[in-house]
């Protein structure tokens, strides 16, 4: 179920990130910081957060890419760059620290993000001999803000919410 999991989390990250940034148009680069989950319990496994919060940021970039409104920064040169500084996908990074890391990737704006809440609910589970039928219900609440890399000052505040259900057979 953990995969049926992860793959409904990336559908509702690409369900809510179909919206883009107003102004966008007038700045030459954009680096998707990252995000972080602000000491969510939803998972006891670190290392799936991780990998949760990473899908998110890379969804993120991409759909903002996708739109060709704006140069967006290669998500594995932003990784690398905060590899540098010590930070792993997933934690939570400073203001400051986020605006260094923009100018090592020469963006002039800069998006940093939380996952600010997540439900996972299992509903029910059907049998039939060998199959069993399950499906899960994910809710999510999404905020991000879009920052001005020379300044520090965050330019827009934005949230977005999805729910999504899925079904799957074991």
């Amino acid at each position: 179920m953990s995969d049926n999991k992860s793959k409904l989390l990336i559908i509702i990250t690409i369900l809510i990130f179909i919206f883009t940034f107003a102004g966008l148009s007038q700045a030459a680069r954009v680096a998707v910081i990252g995000f972080e989950s602000n000491g969510l319990n939803w998972t006891n496994n670190k290392d799936f957060e991780r990998q949760v919060l990473e899908s998110i940021a890379l969804k993120y970039s991409s759909q903002l890419a996708a739109e060709n409104i704006i140069e967006v920064v290669d998500s594995s040169r932003v990784s690398s760059v905060l590899k540098q500084m010590g930070y792993r996908t997933g934690e939570k990074i400073g203001l400051s620290n986020a605006v260094q890391a923009a100018r090592m990737v020469e963006s002039n704006l800069f998006i940093l993000g939380s996952l600010e809440s997540l439900k996972i609910v299992e509903k029910g589970e059907l049998a039939i001999g060998p199959l069993s039928f399950s499906g899960i219900e994910a809710e999510a609440v999404l905020n991000a803000r879009l920052v001005d890399t020379l300044t520090g000052n965050v330019i827009s505040n934005y949230s977005a919410s999805a729910k999504e259900t899925d079904t799957g057979m074991e």
